[in-house]
């Protein structure tokens, strides 16, 4: 975690929470996607001393909560070497648009630019164009879960032959 402000990087995630369009932080992909609106329904930046657990109740409205907790882990010797992370729960993301975000959030982490940018990023009006940065890099990402609440799968003979 080095030096990151992981508090100004809690309020930038902040920022993402609900229903944006998400074209300046992500891949573009113009020829298979048209919509870039995505929701972000809810997020953590963990940490050895704190968790900041950020949700919405509304996706159309703007982020309801964001609670810093001290972490349960706190009898243990802590270093600027500790390991950090940090969660994003949401609903069809685009491509590249988690290493964007977290691209992003470094940048706010290591005080090169203020949270208020993930605003600026969302305003399609006053941010026409994706601005230029590196993405985060794919080594640490992980994919831990996958849910599908509203998909039924038809279990007959035929489909399990199909397979």
């Amino acid at each position: 975690r080095r030096n990151l402000d992981l508090s100004a990087m809690a309020q930038g995630l902040q920022y993402m929470m609900g229903r944006h369009d998400f074209r300046n932080l992500c891949k573009m992909n113009c020829e298979q996607v048209y919509n870039f609106e995505r929701v972000l329904k809810s997020g953590k930046v963990v940490s050895p001393e704190k968790v900041y657990v950020l949700s919405i109740e509304d996706e159309e409205q703007p982020p309801s909560s964001m609670q810093e907790m001290d972490n349960d882990l706190l009898s243990i010797q802590t270093s600027s070497h500790d390991m950090c992370h940090i969660e994003i729960v949401g609903q069809a993301f685009l491509w590249h648009q988690i290493r964007c975000i977290l691209s992003v959030l470094f940048y706010i982490g290591r005080k090169l630019e203020p949270p208020t940018l993930v605003q600026q990023l969302l305003d399609i009006q006053t941010n026409p164009a994706k601005p230029a940065y590196d993405m985060a890099s794919e080594t640490a990402l992980v994919l831990q879960d996958c849910k599908f609440s509203q998909l039924t799968l038809g279990r007959t003979v035929r489909n399990l032959w199909d397979v």
